[in-house]
């Protein structure tokens, strides 16, 4: 999961500056933090399955869902984009900041939550 959150936020910048070759930059490192985030969920998911451990039993549970969710959400929309309307873009770009604001939101409960309990 650190590595979705280093290419999210990586991904999100390099949008915002906007230089020259951008979206050429900005799209693969997108879809791989995207890749990274659900791969790593699907994998807690099951490893806590396998070890019988309880579900969504934190706020840094429901954190990494939303972070799921709405990095799906922004790919889809950010695909839309290509070739598609335009006036999806603003939306492309709230959700891509939001994403990556719950991300760093989701990493550091995570370490205050293993901090907790080491």
């Amino acid at each position: 999961m650190a590595t979705s959150l280093a290419f999210i936020v990586t991904a999100v910048l390099i949008a915002k500056a906007r230089k020259a070759g951008w979206l050429k930059r900005h799209k693969p490192l997108a879809l791989t933090g995207a890749a990274s985030a659900l791969t790593g969920f699907i994998v807690i998911f099951f490893a806590k399955t396998m070890a019988q451990f309880p579900h969504f039993n934190s706020p840094h549970a429901f954190a990494g869902l939303a972070v799921v969710f709405i990095l799906l959400f922004t790919a889809t929309v950010g695909f839309r984009l290509a070739g598609g309307p335009p006036g999806l873009r603003p939306l492309h770009r709230v959700l891509g900041r939001i994403a990556a604001i719950v991300i760093v939101i989701t990493a550091v409960s995570g370490l205050l939550r293993f901090l907790q309990l080491s």
